[in-house]
């Protein structure tokens, strides 16, 4: 038992016996004519009458003043045993509700990979229109190094809410999805995914989408064969999403891009209409404005 829930326990046993011991008074037949109230005042100040015994109201008071004793003793043994209560219990008690995992072990080495990014900051509540906080970014980054043996780009972001396990996609569109457009080379292909064959300055397109349940299907997007007229090659990459489901990774092998020393890099919260290519996009929160530098 809880010792508050102790106290209160005893506070009320203490009012039932109070409250017995003056029902009890009330019933017992008087053995004397009611006294005063000043004559009441007058005994309390020169103590008990001679014969050792109190009258009836007397008899009253030092039972109040007994019980009142023993409750507060009674409450001050409890307090004392709570403070003196084992730290190991109260330890025990706070971590019942266990803090959220860093990372999720299914990506354990490209967590540790993205935890060495530099993280930039995007402001949240910038993302337009605003439908949900799990599509507005609140920083991104990219960091190169090796995970398992193998040369591998990390591109982490965080995000103003957590991404629900499902939802439905907000403005009527089929997906949402997280992005990063990478420029290796400088050139700008045009076509896939787009519709039109309007030059766009991206090398590569990382996508992570969903249409609104709990898969999140990660590809890359080589765009580098539209410029020979040539078909974009896409294929699947490892995507994670941590456990506090705020922040997500891409895994990339360095040899699917080239493993390219510098590039320039935007990245994009965005909601399309599928299937793919098309121009039927929008995006919520992107920095493609202000691409950044990246370089090893």
């Amino acid at each position: 038992m809880k010792w508050r829930e102790l106290v209160r326990v005893l506070s009320r046993f203490h009012r039932a016996l109070m409250f017995q011991a003056r029902t009890g008074d009330s019933q017992a037949p008087q053995t004397s004519p009611p006294q005063s109230t000043a004559a009441a005042r007058i005994r309390c100040r020169v103590g008990r009458p001679r014969g050792g015994k109190y009258p009836r109201e007397g008899r009253a008071l030092e039972r109040d003043v007994r019980m009142n004793r023993l409750i507060s003793i009674l409450v001050l043994v409890v307090l004392i045993a709570c403070s003196s209560e084992d730290p190991a219990s109260r330890a025990t008690t706070a971590s019942q509700t266990p803090a959220p995992s860093v990372s999720s072990s299914a990506g354990e080495p490209n967590w540790d990979l993205a935890a060495h990014a530099r993280m930039l900051p995007d402001p949240a509540g910038d993302a337009y229109p605003d439908p949900a906080g799990f599509l507005d970014s609140r920083a991104y980054g990219v960091e190169r190094g090796t995970t398992d043996g193998t040369a591998t780009f990390a591109f982490p972001f965080a995000l103003d809410e957590p991404i629900p396990t499902s939802f439905q996609v907000p403005l009527g569109y089929d997906a949402a999805q997280y992005s990063y457009c990478l420029d290796t080379d400088k050139t700008s292909p045009g076509g896939y995914p787009f519709a039109t064959e309007e030059p766009v300055p991206c090398d590569f397109i990382l996508v992570a989408q969903s249409t609104g349940d709990a898969t999140w299907k990660a590809t890359l997007i080589d765009r580098r064969p539209l410029l020979d007229g040539r078909d974009a090659k896409v294929v699947g990459v490892p995507f994670f999403i941590d456990d506090t489901r705020k922040e997500g990774v891409f895994a990339v092998p360095a040899s699917l891009l080239g493993d390219p020393s510098a590039f320039e890099w935007a990245m994009s919260v965005s909601l399309v209409h599928l299937p793919l290519p098309n121009d039927d996009f929008i995006d919520l929160d992107e920095n493609y404005s202000a691409m950044k530098s990246f370089q090893r």
